[in-house]
């Protein structure tokens, strides 16, 4: 795979790129929904005998209250023009804007890669810090992907 283009300056001389991922809307609007839904029970109360027209009328406020006052409507904003590039020795990440920077991940320095939710990926590194990877499809494949790498870069070490 040859790497995109804005990032040949990035790439070490023999490093090979193996997949690059984009965030996606469909999985932030999941969470959305998934979290909006939660403030409607926790809001609307459990059991409190209230008829069946009442649950979805309060969907709709405590949707706003969750987007509005959590600020969650802007994570899509903060996520959504992020990259993430995996090359046999590092995972390389751009953020939206020049103000997020860029990030460079050792594979090596990666301990455990787990699965948070539907939406999101946890790297632990070894010094105990998190890197979280949000809104990627098929979350299974890009960890599968990233813990294939992150051996391979291992036994690479002489």
């Amino acid at each position: 795979m040859m790497a995109p283009a804005g990032w040949e300056d990035r790439l070490r001389p023999g490093e090979k790129v193996l997949a690059e991922w984009r965030p996606v809307f469909r999985l932030y609007l999941s969470k959305v929904l998934f979290v909006a839904f939660l403030t409607t029970v926790f809001l609307g109360g459990i059991g409190t005998g209230q008829p069946f027209w009442y649950w979805p009328v309060l969907a709709l406020p405590a949707m706003a209250i969750y987007l509005f006052v959590f600020d969650d409507y802007l994570e899509w904003y903060r996520h959504k023009g992020e990259r993430w590039l995996l090359t046999d020795q590092r995972l390389l990440h751009a953020g939206s804007d020049a103000l997020e920077g860029r990030a460079d991940l050792d594979l090596r320095r990666t301990r455990r890669i787990r699965r948070w939710m539907w939406w999101s990926l946890v790297l632990r590194l070894e010094d105990g810090r998190a890197i979280t990877i949000k809104f990627l499809p098929d979350r299974r494949a890009v960890r599968d992907r990233i813990v294939q790498a992150r051996d391979r870069a291992q036994e690479a070490i002489p």
